[in-house]
């Protein structure tokens, strides 16, 4: 294989053909080639990585090396009860047992291929420490692991497309780039998510706090989210899984020092605590939340500084001392809301004054008596909001991260069709299946991880396709 051109043409038959080169991709391609399979790696953009390079890849899961190494008892069991009750069961068990068991091998696979990963710890709502980063993050997961399936004879074809697959006696067979027909033993779809096709997220995704214009969408999903696995398995008649689950964040990450309050005035979550929980609590009122801070809070250090960039308000943890120019801007602009009194800074933002004055005076209690006996908000975190002039901003979840909707497939990464039996030939794994991550995102990592555990299934499905004789060849 070494002989072969680096970037081939679509127009040479392989063992194994992957669409898509982020993590799901190339651990399907990894797989397929360590078990001797010919594969190709087609992919959009002029890079491998996707959304994957852009993650801060942290690796979910219990049992592993790096866990007992740190003092922590735990097992891909008590993960799989901790993600079914997040869940609220609303994942398909089979497949959250087949995401929680094969996790810990994952991490294992990636410390020997030579990812170093920092210390463990809590990565959402878990009993005990699961969260495994990566050192370099997502960049330095897709570079080891675009070397690794170089090592093993993968080849790229960068810039293709692929438009459509080809399809044999009910099995699909290869697909079509370019004009070009490429047949293949095994297709794995790994070709991310839909966030940036507009047409499919009003098709799929129930998000009402979005306007009907593309820009009024901000995403940090890869350009190449374009939704095409899903408009490639319709042609196919294939299952679709997951309908309405996507990760939404604030356009303000907001510091742990502000107070949160729903649209009534009244506070409603701890504001230390992963950013997925205030959005999943607010989604019950659309989502929308605002931020309340004073003076003290703004030009804290130890807390954050506020920022206006285009995708609305940010808060930073650097230049903490923004001086009035910027401030007298925004709230020229109606952006921000400041005010002398807080029921001021209520009338602004069209909540009950009442309301906010009364959340305000019980926090500061709580703040006095360093305990918030009805958030559990940490000490650490509570500073009174007492100081003139009062701020107030409209937080809403317009920040797409990723959409969990998706193909639906078996626990072997097998695409199911409208009659939930397999597609023959045809894999999916990443944003590009569904039925894995529910519509509770279990913390950081919950993404990557399905990915790499069913890019690596899928692959590993794909090359034993090949060793059992499926044809490479529409006869």
């Amino acid at each position: 294989m070494g002989d072969r051109p680096q970037n081939p043409s679509l127009n040479v038959d392989v063992d194994v053909l992957v669409v898509g080169s982020g993590a799901a991709g190339l651990a399907a391609a990894h797989e397929a080639a360590a078990a001797g399979a010919r594969v190709l790696v087609a992919e959009c953009e002029g890079r491998t990585g996707g959304s994957s390079r852009l993650s801060g890849c942290w690796i979910q899961a219990a049992g592993t090396s790096v866990q007992r190494a740190a003092g922590w008892d735990d097992t891909p069991d008590a993960m799989l009860q901790d993600y079914l009750a997040i869940n609220r069961w609303r994942v398909e068990p089979g497949l959250a047992r087949t995401y929680c068991e094969h996790a810990p091998e994952v991490v294992e696979w990636l410390v020997a291929l030579g990812l170093p990963f920092g210390p463990i710890v809590r990565a959402g709502a878990e009993r005990v420490p699961r969260g495994h980063r990566a050192i370099g993050e997502g960049e330095a997961l897709i570079d080891l692991l675009e070397r690794a399936c170089r090592a093993q004879g993968v080849e790229f074809a960068f810039g293709n497309r692929v438009e459509d697959l080809l399809v044999d006696a009910g099995a699909v067979v290869g697909v079509r780039a370019r004009g070009e027909e490429l047949r293949a033993s095994a297709v794995v779809l790994a070709t991310g998510g839909f966030a940036r096709n507009r047409a499919l997220l009003d098709e799929y995704v129930d998000a009402p706090w979005i306007g009907p214009s593309d820009a009024d969408t901000n995403t940090l999903a890869g350009p190449g989210s374009r939704g095409d696995a899903m408009v490639m398995g319709e042609r196919v008649r294939a299952a679709v899984a997951g309908r309405g689950r996507a990760l939404w964040v604030p356009q303000a990450l907001t510091p742990p020092a502000v107070m949160l309050v729903r649209p009534d005035g009244r506070r409603f979550v701890d504001e230390s605590a992963d950013f997925t929980t205030a959005a999943l609590v607010a989604a019950d009122w659309g989502g929308i939340q605002y931020a309340i801070f004073d003076e003290t809070v703004r030009r804290s250090p130890r807390f954050a500084a506020i920022e206006k960039t285009s995708a609305g308000f940010l808060f930073r943890d650097d230049d903490p001392d923004l001086g009035e120019g910027p401030l007298d801007a925004w709230v020229a602009a109606g952006d921000l809301v400041r005010a002398p009194s807080l029921a001021e800074v209520a009338r602004g933002l069209a909540i009950d004054p009442a309301h906010l004055e009364a959340s305000v005076a019980r926090y500061n209690e709580a703040c006095a008596a360093g305990h918030d006996d009805r958030f559990e908000k940490p000490s650490s975190s509570l500073l009174p909001i007492s100081s003139p002039p009062f701020y107030g901003v409209r937080v809403r979840p317009t920040v797409l991260i990723a959409t969990f909707c998706g193909l639906r497939i078996d626990s072997h990464a097998q695409v199911l069709d409208a009659d939930e039996q397999p597609i023959a030939g045809l894999y999916a794994a990443g944003e590009a299946a569904g039925g894995v991550v529910g519509d509770v995102y279990a913390g950081h990592g919950n993404s990557i991880t399905s990915g790499l555990v069913f890019g690596r299934i899928a692959g590993s499905g794909a090359a034993a396709r090949v060793s059992r004789g499926a044809p490479a060849r529409a006869q």
